[in-house]
């Protein structure tokens, strides 16, 4: 079985977090392109409050969509700009 944290995202302010990730996306937008990101800690990818969660048995969203996912989706979202996204 799979286990998987999700985060809800909403469009705001900016959650410099993120801004490691999104600066690199640019690098890979072709199939096959590679890039490095810097170590981060995964941790502060989370929004700061995580004792609000949903939790429930489900599927991957990729093919074989196999039913074999524990999804733990995080109830306060993380911010992020639209150019962000």
């Amino acid at each position: 079985n799979f286990k998987v944290v999700a985060v809800f995202l909403v469009i705001g302010e900016s959650d410099e977090s993120l801004v490691s990730i999104t600066q690199k996306l640019n690098d890979v937008t072709y199939s096959g392109n590679i890039t490095e990101i810097a170590r981060i800690r995964l941790r502060y990818l989370l929004p700061s409050f995580t004792d609000a969660f949903y939790r429930y048995e489900g599927s991957l969203t990729t093919p074989l969509c196999n039913e074999a996912v524990q999804w733990l989706v995080l109830a306060e979202p993380s911010s992020m700009t639209r150019h962000q996204v």
